[in-house]
């Protein structure tokens, strides 16, 4: 028979080759340790996430344990001031302002304090919601309109509008609403600048979903940049801008506020406002109205007195007319007190540092850069202190402008600020301070400041004292002061002759007021510029006589700018103790 043989292989699914195998148990191993590498970075993460929730929760009990053995001393502190106050029968003004002083600082430290405490309370918590029927319409409006003293302090006029039943009585923590709605109001108030406005609308809605209570307050301040929104409400958070870095805050009550709208079920959020400022809304679910069949009892006034009084106390000296009122100018005499120029925005360290100053200096007051600038260029004083922080014009921007204006650029700058690390020192001595001072510091630390200040001015006036008789000294001399003076010298050469030059036209060609250029070259050289070019002009007179004696005394005098022979002789005996031809017989026989 035929027979036919046919061979052929069955091959294997390619899944099962060889190369197919290698490669399922690469991705199966790597698949193992990808699943395990995950699962351990997830450990590894809740570790760490468990670490730094330890670490804040060991800081915030730092914070409630330093706080809490704060208030013991600050209430004996405070007690003990209103006793003394109420004791002591006439006080004189400058012991009544030291009252003030220490009641307004302990009453913003126990402010913190208890701000301090609530918001660790509220993390861990420790603190519930008392609940009692609360009329809200007047429990708003009496709590909104306690701040309207505050307000008028800074001339800001406080809009408020209530919508919902006036009548209604809802269940709510009047201690914490109150603390809430201080927090926004005394926030507003803090931010928006003088003579604007602050519109607060609370609103109360029952509908069939629930009753919800919302508060809105909108403040005319610098407004909310872009990215702070939600870092806002964090704990010691506070927003670093030019309008916002001088002003008083920790960064607590904002945060407070967020972890009392949580307490009670709610949300808050900040936005922009669109006419500038910013806007803070919160809103808090109600339970049922309580009605007066049900026997609750209808209380209407649940303001905290204390808690409102310490608040408004913490807060006043530095949102009303204190720090913008202008302080009590004065005028110069001949026999005048060296004059020092403190600027520094906040009232009671500037109070403090005025009372530190001896009697035989005088001193001019300024609560802001812009202002200090001002009026350092109007006054032109011997020494300047100025605060860092401040509005409108920082200490730094102050060292730039008045170091870079020649009627001001020899003036000693002594900072003073709370930031004491190399950088910022660094930082005021690159934009021209002559000296830097950490707060807090005490009286003779200041005065000692002071005095080496004073040194550096008075050996100033030796090394420029009498230079106007070689000023070509002056020639290379590399400080703006030199410069300065060999400028002025300068114009008295080229001009000495006219009897019509003086003070007024010294200035114009100096480009200088009168009193800018007197308190410029009198602290330089110690003499007044018309001393300075009387003394020139005998000088003057005095080489033509001795290079031609026959020359007549009414001659001299016409050529060195003299209205007469009779006043050049006095204005001679003056400087040389002797007339003119007695001067000249001297020199002639020796």
């Amino acid at each position: 028979t035929n027979e036919l043989e046919v061979t052929f292989t069955i091959l294997q699914f390619w899944y099962l080759r060889t190369w197919a195998v290698m490669l399922w148990v690469f991705l199966i191993i790597g698949g193992v340790y990808w699943v395990v590498r995950y699962l351990f970075s997830r450990k590894l993460e809740r570790q760490r996430m468990s670490q730094l929730e330890e670490l804040d929760r060991q800081k915030t009990r730092l914070y409630t344990n330093i706080t809490h053995e704060f208030r013991t001393p600050l209430t004996v502190i405070l007690g003990l001031t209103e006793n003394a106050k109420e004791m002591t029968n006439n006080l004189t003004n400058d012991t009544r302002k030291i009252f003030r002083t220490i009641s307004h600082n302990g009453s913003q430290l126990l402010l913190l304090v208890n701000q301090m405490m609530d918001l660790a309370g509220v993390e861990y918590g420790k603190i519930q919601l008392d609940k009692k029927p609360v009329q809200i319409a007047s429990f708003i409006k009496h709590l909104c309109f306690s701040f309207e003293s505050l307000a008028n302090q800074k001339n800001i006029e406080l809009h408020y509008e209530f919508s919902g039943s006036d009548k209604a009585i809802h269940p709510i923590d009047p201690q914490r609403m109150q603390q809430l709605i201080s927090n926004l109001i005394t926030n507003a108030i803090k931010f928006s600048p003088e003579h604007s406005s602050i519109f607060i609308h609370a609103r109360l809605k029952v509908n069939q979903r629930g009753n919800t209570f919302s508060f809105k307050v909108r403040d005319s301040g610098p407004g909310i940049p872009i990215g702070e929104e939600e870092k806002i409400f964090d704990r010691f958070h506070r927003v670093d801008s030019d309008q916002t870095r001088h002003l008083p805050g920790s960064g607590i009550g904002l945060a407070l506020a967020k972890e009392l709208v949580d307490l009670m079920n709610g949300s808050i959020r900040v936005e922009d406002s669109n006419g500038g400022g910013a806007v803070f809304t919160f809103e808090i679910p109600l339970e049922n109205e309580v009605t007066e069949t049900s026997g609750a009892r209808k209380e209407t006034n649940y303001i905290n007195a204390e808690d409102l009084n310490i608040a408004l106390a913490s807060l006043k000296p530095h949102t009303g007319s204190h720090r913008v009122k202008k302080r009590q100018s004065f005028k110069r005499s001949t026999g005048e007190k060296p004059l020092i120029l403190l600027v520094e925005d906040h009232p009671d360290v500037l109070n403090y540092i005025e009372s530190c100053i001896p009697d035989h200096y005088q001193t001019a007051t300024a609560v802001n850069g812009k202002e200090g600038v001002k009026l350092a260029l109007e006054k032109i004083p011997d020494l300047i202190i100025s605060d860092v922080m401040m509005p409108d014009l920082d200490g730094y921007n102050l060292c730039d402008q008045l170091k870079q204006h020649r009627a001001t650029s020899h003036i000693p700058i002594l900072l003073l600020t709370a930031k004491s690390d190399d950088e910022s020192r660094l930082a005021g001595l690159k934009h021209g301070a002559d000296a830097y001072l950490a707060k807090p510091f005490n009286k003779e630390e200041l005065l000692i400041r002071i005095g080496n200040m004073f040194q550096l001015i008075e050996r100033l006036k030796q090394k420029y004292s009498e230079s106007f008789e070689l000023p070509k000294k002056l020639e290379s001399e590399s400080y703006p002061e030199g410069q300065f003076l060999q400028q002025f010298y300068q114009v008295l050469e080229n001009n000495y002759h006219l009897n019509t030059f003086g003070m007024d036209q010294m200035s114009d060609k100096m480009n200088l007021s009168r009193s800018q250029l007197y308190r410029k070259i009198k602290a330089l050289t110690d003499e007044a510029p018309s001393t300075i070019l009387k003394k020139i002009r005998v000088h003057k007179g005095r080489n033509l006589l001795l290079k031609n004696p026959d020359t007549t005394i009414a001659e001299v005098a016409y050529s060195t700018g003299f209205s007469s022979g009779r006043y050049f002789s006095k204005a001679y005996l003056d400087e040389f103790g002797m007339r003119p031809r007695e001067d000249i017989s001297v020199k002639r026989s020796d």
